[in-house]
């Protein structure tokens, strides 16, 4: 197919979308293409989005894929294992071979527009465009961490030819089917998030100067959101202490009612225990909070989470009409990751305003 785009965006959830349009609205509309890659969410969240602007196409690549976990009553459990891997090596080979087809109809770009460079599909993906710019857009705070990274990239070991024949045809099968991660060299950050970048990459901030615009103002909800973060599903913290500061963050609030809106990514288990043992009523929306409130008829009295980015990034569409709280989680109770929490948290505490706080619990 030969390419007539000027831009190419290749994003994987709504945030990421949303952000590509501003970026549209910013730079000036020009043609551009789109690669929607489907990692679950239902189309519908991605709807309201799509209708605010023009797409030369609009590709959807399924990327969706579980790993095997099946018992094989005949070959027991170590050479069970050995099949699942086996098929998921095969999985992988298919998703990384759907990809690379899906993106080839595009050709060359002169812009190419990504989401999570923490995700090795993404990198992946760059490097399947000849591109002149390249440009990420933030997906939540994962924007901190590519900073970081890219500000200090840790060197990898070559790995050394393998010895033998069989381990030969491994690393060769493996390399075939594996994503293929290198960093890009230059990143233009278009991002809400007040990062220092590395001496190869350019910064551009995005103020959501299209989704003020469209904000609708009205009422207010006499009512609390919570944003659930999937902090069990991620092995953040344990279940029992999940629940035991969601419960403190809610004495905070006074009695004033408290609605949960759960991550996508949280298990029905755990919204089903928020219910039971705190009596909290829960509201699942169709697409990322901002949009949500932007462009819906109301607004809650205040909006809390732990260190969710939609935090801040309704602290900047809505400024001094929104009150929002991040809850501090202490460093001693997360099971992993406490130092880049702790540097989200630290974030927080440089970006705080009048209506924008850090507090402990």
């Amino acid at each position: 197919m030969q390419n007539l785009n000027k831009d190419l965006f290749v994003l994987g959830t709504p945030l990421q979308l949303l952000n590509a349009i501003e970026a549209r609205h910013h730079f000036g509309d020009r043609p551009s293409s789109l690669a929607l890659l489907h990692w679950g969410w239902p189309a519908s969240a991605f709807d309201s989005l799509l209708g605010e602007m023009e797409w030369q196409e609009i590709v959807w690549v399924p990327m969706a894929a579980q790993r095997p976990a099946w018992r094989y009553p005949m070959l027991g459990p170590d050479a069970s294992s050995h099949l699942n891997e086996y098929v998921w090596t095969y999985q992988q080979y298919r998703r990384r071979r759907r990809l690379e087809a899906a993106l080839a109809r595009f050709g060359r770009v002169d812009r190419l527009v990504v989401g999570n460079l923490l995700g090795d599909h993404m990198r992946h993906a760059i490097g399947c465009i000849p591109h002149a710019e390249l440009m990420a857009v933030d997906d939540g705070t994962d924007t901190l961490r590519v900073a970081a990274l890219r500000r200090n990239p840790s060197k990898v070991p070559e790995e050394p030819p393998p010895a033998g024949l069989i381990k030969s045809v491994k690393q060769s099968i493996r390399q075939r089917c594996e994503w293929d991660c290198v960093q890009p060299e230059a990143v233009t950050f278009f991002t809400a998030c007040d990062i220092e970048i590395g001496p190869s990459d350019r910064l551009i901030r995005n103020d959501y100067r299209w989704l003020r615009g469209r904000a609708a103002g009205g009422g207010r909800t006499n009512q609390v959101y919570f944003l659930g973060q999937p902090l069990i599903e991620d092995g953040y913290v344990k279940e029992s202490t999940y629940l035991h500061y969601l419960q403190r963050a809610i004495r905070y609030f006074g009695g004033k009612p408290v609605v949960y809106i759960p991550h996508k990514r949280e298990s029905t288990r755990t919204v089903a225990l928020i219910e039971r043992e705190l009596g909290l009523a829960t509201v699942h929306f169709g697409g990322p909070i901002e949009v949500v409130l932007a462009l819906g008829s109301e607004l809650p009295d205040m909006l809390a989470s732990f260190f969710c980015s939609a935090l801040e990034n309704c602290s900047i569409l809505f400024g001094n009409s929104l009150e929002v709280v991040a809850f501090h989680l202490p460093p001693h109770v997360l099971i992993c990751g406490p130092e880049p929490v702790e540097g989200i948290y630290e974030y927080f505490r440089r970006r705080q305003t009048e209506t924008f706080q850090v507090l402990e619990v």
